[in-house]
């Protein structure tokens, strides 16, 4: 064997060893990659639910201008990620969406059934993004009086 051919065989050795260690740790990190846009995107999910939830409380309270702040910040986000969502929410995601500026406006007018209304939506919400198994009890709307 000649020197050369010894050569061009190390070098052989070298590139197949660097591109089967390149092949696993691209193939690794495209995996890991797409597991992190999965966990980023139940994540946005979560945090918009868990403005929904404090806007609720908060509108309990009576801190309607704060509820207001949150419920816009829960709509707005709703609306940027709702193509995001899983196709069997999206129906269910848009019925909320749809409800915006009637909510708005309630809590606008600081409107005692906003608190309400802003726990029906976390109930449909938890329904629509986690299934029938993360609804909430929520009590049935008041009588009405004219009736």
């Amino acid at each position: 064997m000649t020197r050369g051919r010894a050569i061009l065989i190390a070098i052989a050795a070298v590139v197949i060893a660097f591109g089967s260690g390149f092949g696993w740790q691209y193939t690794r990190a495209r995996r890991l990659e797409g597991r992190l846009a999965v966990v980023e995107r139940r994540l946005d999910f979560m945090t918009m639910e868990a403005t929904l939830a404090a806007a609720a409380v908060t509108a309990q309270r009576g801190g309607h201008d704060e509820a207001l702040r949150m419920t816009s910040e829960f709509f707005t986000a709703l609306q940027q990620r709702e193509a995001l969502a899983p196709p069997e929410a999206r129906e269910q995601l848009a019925a909320i969406l749809a409800q915006r500026d009637a909510t708005i406006s309630q809590l606008a007018r600081s409107d005692p059934a906003a608190a309400d209304h802003l726990a029906r939506l976390l109930a449909a919400y938890r329904v629509a993004v986690g299934g029938p198994e993360r609804a909430l009890p929520v009590a049935a709307p008041p009588a009405d009086p004219a009736k």
